[in-house]
């Protein structure tokens, strides 16, 4: 999956028309509900267990995809 295909994913998952985000986008208005949306995606999509305190330095769609593209461990 490439950052193309992120933005995509997100761009769903946030209700917006495809093409809508550019990545430089703050993240501070998202509600619990798009929160708790991103954690499912990364776990669907990505296989990956994203927790709260890592979504605490993510403040733009950037920061979303670096997290999301990151190799970590579970």
């Amino acid at each position: 999956m490439n950052r193309a295909d992120v933005l995509l994913l997100l761009d769903e998952l946030l209700e917006v028309n495809p093409g809508t985000l550019i990545g430089n986008e703050s993240i501070q208005e998202w509600d619990s509900i798009a929160i708790i949306g991103l954690i499912a995606l990364a776990d669907e999509h990505f296989d990956k267990r994203i927790s709260v305190s890592q979504l605490q330095n993510v403040n733009t769609v950037d920061d979303v995809i670096k997290l999301l593209l990151s190799k970590y461990e579970k």
